[in-house]
């Protein structure tokens, strides 16, 4: 099976159909990315994928020129060859022409925009850990390894210098669960133990969080399962059930107690 590919590799791609406009589409998506939330941005992206393929399709119907999406779009439909429609926000219409040239363009446009929305995720994960101090060497001694359980997501690992303070991991686990979590807010699975504030300046090493240790955080447990259907029948199926039972209880009362045929 062939790997997907990359937003990078479509982008060389597109600029075989047009340098200038594959910098002018790479320019409006990194914009993109600096924009809102992840939703938001992938709720962009996929309104514009669906209006160029709709285009390229059928490049002749009227309708595939019109395009409705999500967001401050604006400089992306307009690198793909769109423009805003006048009084109706998030309307915009295709106003180049449709040469074999741009659809193949477009089709290329298309494929980047999908390689982006599967990328941006990880992207964004990876973007949450830029500012961290490097981790130390793979195998490297003195160090230590701290797995962060979470109840939605996989585990989550990181390496520390034994040496290093506790103070210094909380900004690993900020990042990683995207809110501003305390020591208070830190449960040690292994080794267990209680943390207080003061243990914010103690080394791994001193607070027995080495060669490794499995943390948690409080509130970030997963989900209770759904209650399981109860086999317990209803009151009002009892009742009908003795109410047919007697009916055919009087039922063969009746038959039992009926003359014989002369």
């Amino acid at each position: 099976m062939r790997r997907p590919t990359t937003y990078e590799q479509t982008l060389e791609r597109l600029k075989t159909q047009g340098t200038r406009e594959q910098e002018c589409f790479s320019r409006a998506v990194t914009a993109l990315r600096g924009k809102g939330t992840a939703a938001e941005f992938s709720a962009t992206i996929t309104d514009a994928r669906a209006a160029i393929d709709k285009l390229v399709q059928d490049p002749e119907l009227f309708t595939s020129r019109r395009a409705a999406v999500a967001g401050d779009a604006t400089s992306l439909m307009a690198a793909l060859g769109y423009a805003p429609l006048e009084g109706l926000p998030g309307r915009y219409e295709f106003r180049t022409a449709t040469t074999p040239v741009v659809l193949r363009r477009l089709a290329l446009a298309s494929a980047s925009l999908e390689a982006a929305l599967r990328e941006e995720p990880t992207r964004r994960a990876a973007q949450r850990f830029d500012h961290l101090p490097p981790e130390p060497a793979l195998g490297a001694s003195g160090t230590t390894t701290l797995t962060l359980l979470s109840g939605s997501t996989a585990p989550q690992r990181r390496r520390y210098d034994a040496d290093d303070v506790l103070e210094k991991v909380m900004g690993w686990l900020r990042a990683a669960s995207e809110r501003n979590v305390g020591v208070e807010d830190l449960t040690l699975v292994h080794p267990r133990r209680e943390l207080t504030p003061d243990d914010l300046k103690r080394t791994l090493q001193g607070l027995g969080l080495w060669p490794s240790a499995t943390l948690k955080l409080k509130g970030d447990e997963p989900p209770p399962p759904p209650p399981r259907p109860s086999n317990k029948p209803k009151p009002s199926d009892i009742f009908k059930k003795i109410k047919m039972a007697r009916k055919r209880a009087e039922r063969e009362e009746r038959y039992r107690s009926a003359p014989a045929p002369a």
